[in-house]
């Protein structure tokens, strides 16, 4: 069984909860670099050659967070779209999936949006997660060509508009609160509204409110119980 078939396996189990909770926490906390596979060992109550059964780095780790992280939001974006074709709908669905995700596991979403540069540029671990990341991103270029084209968006650059929507989604790890006065649902409303003015969005010549659009069950999101600020 190779180190990786062992980290998976982990997962499942409260020996896994604990490096995982961990390594979110330390990488979120303090940056991958400055984290060490001994701290995270000491966290998870087990010893550092212990640990390397089931890892055989801290790179190991961070590629496992990561991946799964990836792999979650595609399978998130193909549920929420199933099924529905409209261009509007589609971009209201992956602003609030994106969004609530970031808000619901803030310190996943930041050490895999954050510590991708981690990984070896000449490794296997970074041209697999780079991939995930562009078969995800794909979801969204289809949705804004379909936009335009059938004239519902209104965009001068395509790539840019994209990539400041994604930002937009991935913006709320850093500051949304469950504390704070907006529920997840209220600020993926607020999100696709403000995506809709930026794509000028229009149904037979009229503006768009999200109301108008499908609603996303948080119930539907991945469950990563490692992610210790996450909301309920």
């Amino acid at each position: 069984m190779t180190s990786a078939e062992r980290l998976n396996g982990l997962s499942g189990t409260a020996t896994g909860q604990r490096v995982f909770r961990s390594a979110i926490e330390r990488f979120a906390k303090q940056g991958f670099a400055g984290t060490t596979v001994r701290e995270i060992c000491s966290d998870a109550g087990l010893t550092t050659a212990g640990a390397y059964y089931y890892f055989a780095s801290k790179e190991d780790l961070l590629y496992q967070l990561i991946r799964q992280g990836q792999t979650a939001l595609i399978d998130t974006a193909q549920r929420a779209l199933a099924g529905v074709d409209d261009p509007i709908d589609r971009l209201a669905l992956l602003i609030r999936t994106l969004a609530a995700t970031h808000a619901v596991f803030p310190m996943l979403t930041r050490v895999a949006d954050g510590e991708l540069g981690a990984l070896a540029s000449q490794g296997p671990h970074l041209a697999e997660i780079l991939a995930l990341r562009d078969a995800y991103e794909g979801f969204w270029e289809e949705t804004l060509a379909a936009g335009v084209s059938s004239g519902a968006f209104a965009i001068a650059d395509q790539r840019v508009t994209r990539l400041s929507l994604i930002a937009i989604c991935t913006g709320v790890s850093g500051w949304f609160s469950p504390a704070g006065p907006l529920t997840v649902e209220g600020v993926c409303d607020e999100l696709a509204q403000i995506a809709f003015r930026i794509v000028t969005a229009r149904r037979g010549g009229n503006a768009v409110s999200v109301d108008q659009t499908p609603r996303f069950e948080l119930s539907l999101l991945p469950q990563f119980p490692w992610d210790a600020e996450g909301v309920s």
